[in-house]
């Protein structure tokens, strides 16, 4: 029996396969593992930005509606009869005349699109003095 055939005897040969296939699953099996473990990391960067870019949207709407109430509490913006702007701060004063009206399906101006040829069913009429 030569030295070659000793090595590559049916019973080495199931032993070489078994470990080579025990080799293979693991590998498998760890490479998962890894893949698994950077999609839950990149889930959880994801999240993290949605939060964030969340709390800065509703910051900045606070801020936004903090400077229109201020801006309407403040003397400089309540006119006085025919739209005249009365105040101390304005030294010049400027009347405006209405050029038309505007209607809308819309009670306010808060939370109408900004792309209304989005929404089909939004109408609105302008009609011109």
């Amino acid at each position: 029996m030569s030295w070659t055939s000793a090595l590559l005897s049916p019973p080495k040969l199931r032993e070489v396969g078994s470990l080579s296939l025990l080799l293979l699953c693991s590998y498998l099996a760890w490479s998962q593992y890894r893949q698994r473990r950077e999609l839950q990391l990149e889930l959880a960067k994801q999240r993290r930005e949605a939060e964030r870019q969340t709390k800065l949207r509703d910051e900045e709407r606070k801020g936004r509606i903090r400077a229109e109430k201020e801006l309407r509490q403040s003397p400089a913006a309540t006119a006085g009869p025919e739209g005249v702007v009365q105040g101390s701060e304005a030294t010049e004063s400027f009347e405006f005349h209405p050029i038309g009206s505007f209607q809308s399906c819309y009670r306010q101006r808060c939370g109408t699109p900004r792309q209304s040829n989005l929404v089909k069913s939004s109408l609105a009429v302008l009609r011109c003095v």
